[in-house]
């Protein structure tokens, strides 16, 4: 896959490597919050038991680690959105202004 800057060319090219690989029938949103919601508990299984003075300690193995789980974790999330029709950019610009 080639870099992508903006969400709607990520998610074009997130969609692209779903479908090409033949994954769309296992995507549907229960699937896909589950995906993210186990990526994200792998993400958060890295930091399980340390401190915060540790995660600067960890090797840059490590760190490509968490890069692949945070990864996935957008993926995934993309994909939900594509499929769900969720402007994933108005979205977030919604939340951010809302309060709390």
């Amino acid at each position: 896959m080639h870099n992508c800057w903006d969400l709607s060319e990520c998610a074009r090219k997130a969609v692209a490597f779903r479908d090409e690989r033949g994954f769309k029938t296992f995507n549907d949103p229960k699937n896909l919050a589950a995906a993210i919601s186990i990526e994200a508990a792998e993400l958060e299984e890295m930091f399980l038991w340390k401190g915060r003075e540790e995660f600067g300690e960890i090797d840059r193995k490590r760190m490509s680690e968490i890069a692949d789980e945070l990864a996935d974790i957008v993926i995934y999330a993309l994909i939900f959105a594509h499929d769900a029709e969720i402007d994933l950019r108005a979205a977030v610009n919604a939340r951010i202004k809302k309060p709390g």
